[in-house]
C-alpha cells in the first residue's frame, strides 16, 4: 500500500503491537478527529496535500473481521470464523507496507478492510486522520485511488497480453497521473 502524494523514497513498514499500544502519536486515545489533517485541501478536492516524511498516512487500530456461520431453515448465525484478529499498523509518509504470511492467514482480508472493500467487525481504519468507516460514498470514492493494494494472484491481476509498461501505466492513466 502506498500513498501517491509521498515521494516514495523509503521502503519500510511500521506495525503497531497487538497489546493496544500505539506509535506514540496519541492517536490511539480517541482524539484522532481533533488532530486529523484535512482529507481534501481547498482547491482541488482530489489532490491530497503532501505530508511531511514520517507523518501517519494510513492507520489501523485493533482490526477484527469475523464472518458469520449460518445454519438452519432461517439461516440463523450459529458461530463465526475469525479471519483477522486484532491487527494494528501505521504506514507513514514515504513508506510502503508489505503484508506477508501463509495462505489463509488474513492478508487479503486485511487489505480489503484497509481500502474499505470490507467493513471490520471492530476496529478503526484512518486515512490522513479520518475514519474511513465514517466517510460517505462520495468521499470514499475520492480516497480509494490514493490507497491501493496489489492482489497476491498475478494471473488475476496481470494481463499476459499487455507489456509491463502498459500494466504499470494503466492505473496511473486511470487516476490522472
Amino acid at each position: 500500500m502506498s500513498d501517491p502524494s509521498t515521494d516514495g523514497s523509503s521502503n519500510g513498514s511500521t506495525a503497531g503491537s497487538s497489546d493496544g499500544s500505539t506509535d506514540g502519536s496519541g492517536n490511539g486515545s480517541g482524539d484522532a478527529a481533533s488532530a486529523a489533517l484535512p482529507l481534501f485541501p481547498a482547491g482541488d478536492a482530489l489532490a491530497a496535500a503532501p505530508l511531511p516524511l514520517g507523518a501517519p498516512v494510513l492507520e489501523a487500530d485493533h482490526l477484527v473481521k469475523e464472518f458469520p456461520i449460518r445454519a438452519g431453515l432461517f439461516r440463523r448465525q450459529v458461530g463465526a470464523v475469525q479471519a483477522v484478529s486484532d491487527i494494528s499498523l501505521t504506514v507513514r509518509a514515504g513508506e510502503t507496507l508489505a503484508l506477508v504470511g501463509e495462505s489463509g492467514c488474513g492478508k487479503s482480508t486485511t487489505g480489503r478492510m484497509l481500502v474499505r472493500l470490507l467493513l471490520p467487525t471492530s476496529g478503526v481504519v484512518r486515512y490522513r486522520g479520518k475514519d474511513l468507516n465514517q466517510l460517505g460514498h462520495r468521499e470514499l470514492k475520492r480516497v480509494r485511488p490514493k490507497i491501493q493494494f496489489v492482489f497476491q494472484d498475478p494471473y488475476a491481476s496481470l494481463n499476459p497480453r499487455m507489456t509491463v509498461a502498459s500494466i504499470i501505466g494503466e492505473p496511473l492513466r486511470i487516476h490522472g497521473y
